[in-house]
């Protein structure tokens, strides 16, 4: 079942994907950038339509610069941004030099060199999203630069005018990026609110219903716990990075860790309330009324973070008074709406440097120099177990092969067969096939766009005063949907492409790169499923075994130990991800550890739910030690596959039976196992 709020209106596209094995095409509206799409214009389409002007083909390769380095740019703080972009700059640049050079001396020369390097792109990885990144457009870069044979005359220029562009991009960056330092981490904030404004509103709707289907509760678990702790991490990841830069001394920069800490702690107060009312079910009128105040609390909360404004007011006050009144009144829902309650006026009061509520691993500053960062991650990385480390292989192989055909064959435009499959190889075969849908919908969209787009072109200056609209939407749309933005850049390619081959007809260009892109995913994804796949089964077991430890962790945890609670959210998303993963790859690969993990994922989500509840219901009941000492226990004992301890001799708590009863399910599904 779906949960109800998820078939009614627009809102749909910023809805998480509540099936695992479903395939993800989410539109997410709210992330239309039209700063990004400025960006874009001014470094690319103005320098092309200047040189429709002054006719000189060096600016071409500036224009290539500025593109490839806003590719590069994925955003976070201004100093990483600057720090990639300047290493792509001086990478790209010495690419096109030495391969430009390298060429005149044949395939053998070129293409060993070419796949050392795919492989090393590939292994960046390890070191994060960033470097992912830079290591995917050097890998273009690379491929674009053997399409060029070019003496140290040629090679020189070209490099310089690909490095001005790049450099270009790079002050458009700062200068568009210093408007508002602080805007990325007010976005993640803002966005964990709109999170939790979404999973409150599902959860109304799923209360509102006049039936509930006993599956629906694990259907919204599984909908948006895994969404809103991921917005968490991420927040609190680009929230550190801020506090680094800019340091404790400014108050703006010291609101958002607070405020990600309150939102954070209204993320458990709806767990357990959840929890709560599915197990008393007449709760749920009250809560009904609770959640309809919240809803838009929590939105506003998110604007005001968003826009850096103060998000106290007196209407917002007003609303969270009146869900401190309903928990007044509500003993079933008393601690959990009065933790509600409180994390709400937190969230709204922050006005300045308060440090008494920070997690102080938001200000700790690890001390790490880079050799030992390279070592530590290359070790991880060159391990035959690792999955980058057989992705960059399969890349070396794929990849090699591709530009070996692509040099024999001496085709303008087959480079764009060895950039797709580049571009589209991931390390798990369920990404690569989301991945390869995702470009092969969104570049025959965008050739069905440009071959009407072209009919209406009828000169090389209008071709080129067309570019600067169609690069504004199409980076605007960039973090929107992946496939919505190969659609819109498809038309910005192959226009680029009309206007330096003017001898070939937009139609023609067109119809060839969705040709060479769709031979490209067709390879990714066969390549993907035949060359040295790491199945996901065989690392779904030690996904489980993490949960279950996690979570035997926080049963005996105090009842205010919100990092064993985030450490067992964390865990429960690794394990969902691997599912979403094991579920999409081929059933011959599948075991029956896919079923038992299934059950154990959705019991762990109601143990969490419980352990929430009774934190918050029971703060000042002593725990019962011997019953949780015996789930703790039980959990663990599942991870060795040892032999499960005996049940205590004493009475079970109330509170602890629905934990139990969830114990005793996952330990009959290993038991059938």
């Amino acid at each position: 079942m779906k949960p109800a709020s998820r078939r009614a209106g627009f809102s749909f596209f910023r809805r998480p994907n509540a099936e695992l094995s479903a395939m993800s095409l989410e539109i997410d509206l709210g992330k239309i950038s039209l700063v990004e799409g400025l960006r874009a214009a001014l470094g690319t389409a103005v320098v092309v339509g200047i040189n429709q002007w002054l006719n000189w083909p060096l600016l071409n390769f500036v224009a290539l610069g500025a593109l490839q380095a806003c590719l590069v740019d994925i955003g976070g703080p201004m100093r990483r941004r600057v720090a990639f972009i300047a290493a792509f700059i001086m990478g790209g640049a010495l690419l096109f030099l030495g391969f430009g050079v390298a060429r005149a001396g044949g395939i053998w020369v070129v293409l060993p060199f070419a796949c050392l390097l795919l492989f090393a792109h590939s292994m960046l990885r390890n070191w994060g999203l960033n470097a992912m990144q830079l290591g995917n457009m050097l890998s273009v870069v690379m491929i674009l630069a053997i399409d060029r044979v070019s003496p140290w005359r040629e090679a020189l220029p070209t490099a310089a005018a690909f490095a001005v562009g790049g450099v270009w991009a790079l002050l458009l960056t700062l200068l568009l990026g210093r408007v508002r330092p602080y805007q990325v981490a007010h976005r993640a904030v803002g966005e964990v609110y709109r999170q939790l404004a979404t999973l409150a509103e599902d959860l109304k709707a799923l209360i509102d219903a006049p039936k509930v289907p006993a599956d629906a509760w694990d259907d919204h678990a599984r909908a948006h716990r895994r969404s809103v702790r991921d917005a968490i991490e991420l927040a609190r990841e680009l929230v550190h990075q801020t506090f680094q830069t800019r340091g404790p001394q400014s108050g703006v920069t010291v609101q958002s860790p607070i405020r990600l800490e309150a939102a954070d702690e209204i993320f458990g107060a709806l767990i357990g309330l959840s929890s709560v009312l599915e197990s008393i079910p007449s709760t749920r009128p009250a809560a009904s009324r609770v959640l309809r105040l919240l809803v838009p609390l929590l939105r506003a909360i998110a604007e005001a973070i968003e826009h850096n404004t103060d998000p106290s007011s007196v209407a917002i006050e007003r609303g969270i008074d009146s869900i401190a009144h309903i928990a007044a009144s509500e003993t079933a829902l008393a601690g959990v709406l009065g933790e509600l309650s409180g994390r709400m006026h937190l969230a709204v009061s922050v006005a300045g440097p308060v440090m008494a509520d920070m997690d102080p691993a938001d200000a700790r500053v690890v001390s790490r120099s880079w050799r030992e960062d390279i070592q530590d991650r290359l070790i991880e990385g060159l391990n035959w177990q690792s999955a980058n480390f057989r992705h960059a292989l399969r890349i070396m192989v794929l990849g090699g092969g591709a530009i070996a055909a692509t040099m024999i064959s001496g085709r303008y435009y087959a480079h764009w067969l060895s950039i797709t499959l580049v571009l589209t190889l991931q390390p798990f075969f369920a990404n690569t096939r989301q991945r390869a849908i995702e470009r092969g919908l969104g570049t025959s969209a965008g050739v069905i766009g440009v071959s009407l787009l072209a009919m209406a072109l009828p000169t090389p200056l209008v071709t080129a005063a067309a570019l600067i609209p169609v690069t504004v939407v199409a980076f605007a749309l960039r973090r929107v949907s992946f496939a919505l933005f190969i659609s819109g850049l498809t038309p910005f390619v192959v226009l680029l492409v009309e206007l330096g081959q003017r001898d070939v007809a937009a139609g023609s260009i067109a119809v060839q790169r969705l040709v060479y892109t769709l031979a490209g995913v067709v390879v990714a994804v066969a390549g993907n499923r035949f060359l040295w796949p790491l199945w996901e089964p065989s690392r779904l077991r030690e996904q489980l075994n993490a949960a279950l430890a996690a979570h035997a962790v926080w049963v005996m945890a105090e009842k205010t130990d919100d990092l064993a609670r985030r450490g067992a959210g964390r865990s429960s998303n690794a394990l969902e991800s691997s599912l979403a993963r094991a579920l999409a790859e081929p059933k011959a690969t599948r075991d029956r550890g896919l079923e038992l993990a299934l059950v154990a994922d959705a019991a762990l989500r109601r143990i969490g739910g419980h352990l929430t509840a009774l934190a918050l219901q029971s703060k000042r009941t002593p725990p019962d030690w011997i019953w949780r000492g015996w789930i703790a226990e039980s959990l663990r004992s599942m991870t060795s596959g040892g032999e499960p301890p005996a049940r205590p001799g004493t009475e079970l708590p109330p509170g602890l039976v629905p934990i139990v009863r969830q114990v005793e399910l996952v330990m009959g599904a290993y038991g059938r196992k």
